[in-house]
């Protein structure tokens, strides 16, 4: 839960209900409030390696992650959760199936069509920031737009830099940040360019735990306060309350499907999909469900 201004505690349902409202208003990608998908996949099998060792990374894996949500995709190690989402955002192809962007099928897309795509309609965050150590934070806020050759929102910009608490930083270069200032940058770039979705990888890995509570409370923030999409691969149980959605994966298949759950009860659920020696994991939920 969050804390809104008057010190009402607002749930992940609330969130997503106010994102819901809010979605297209202020971003130009951004899904429509109809509840339609932002990313869908459908049979999506993708294996890396060959012969003997081989490993089935996803195991034809269906699933919907609606527009104006803020959904964590979690698991135990192996268990094909960074696999996923590098499909999902197009940074890799599947070897089966077909996957989706709002309406849009990225399947089989040539890799100039998907740099442009991404460019365009997706955000990143990652673990390390991906900084310009020679540019400016204006500059490195500003590459995705200028590789796109789009020219970026200057009100947007300034609205987004403020909220993120950056803007008296627009001049300095990386080195001269903190880690928790320089994943702010990273996350104004994910944001300028009004992408349909933004996909977030370990983004607090690299961080304190302060400074990764302030980037998690950006995240939800974008989606609260700009109907942004956001899609985060995580371990950490405890970032939970941020979701409005949590994606449990198991050996390449979805395992469970939990709506605004506690720290606890994702704790408990990779608990129970971590099996012990000599045991099994929990079964798959249905792969319909996820996929609704």
């Amino acid at each position: 839960m969050t804390e809104t201004p008057g010190g009402h505690r607002k749930t992940a349902a609330d969130r997503a209900a106010h994102a819901a409202g809010h979605a297209g208003d202020a971003t130009g990608h951004t899904g429509d409030a109809t509840g339609h998908a932002a990313v869908r996949a459908t049979d999506v099998t993708r294996r890396h390696g060959s012969g003997e060792s081989q490993v089935l990374a996803l195991d034809g894996v269906s699933i919907s992650v609606e527009a104006g949500r803020f959904t964590m995709i979690m698991g135990p190690s192996g268990s094909g959760k960074s696999t996923l989402m590098h499909v999902l955002a197009g940074l890799d192809a599947p070897d089966e199936g077909h996957v989706f962007l709002g309406r849009r099928e990225i399947t089989g897309m040539s890799d100039k069509a998907l740099t442009r795509l991404r460019r365009t309609h997706t955000g990143f965050v990652f673990q390390s920031f991906n900084l310009i150590p020679t540019l400016t934070v204006r500059q490195n806020i500003g590459l995705p737009a200028q590789l796109a050759g789009e020219k970026l929102d200057a009100d947007w910009v300034r609205t987004v830099t403020a909220r993120l608490g950056i803007a008296a930083l627009l001049d300095r270069k990386p080195h001269e940040l903190s880690g928790g200032q320089q994943q702010r940058v990273a996350v104004a770039r994910a944001l300028v360019t009004r992408p349909a979705v933004v996909f977030a990888d370990e983004p607090t890995g690299n961080l304190d735990s302060a400074s990764g509570a302030e980037v998690m409370n950006l995240l939800a923030a974008a989606v609260r306060e700009f109907g942004q999409t956001v899609i985060m691969v995580t371990h950490d149980p405890g970032l939970a309350v941020f979701a409005d959605r949590v994606i449990m994966l198991a050996d390449g298949r979805p395992a469970a499907d939990l709506t605004a759950p506690s720290p606890e009860a994702v704790a408990d659920a990779l608990l129970r999909l971590t099996p012990r020696t000599g045991e099994q994991a929990l079964p798959f939920c249905g792969q319909e469900a996820l996929a609704r």
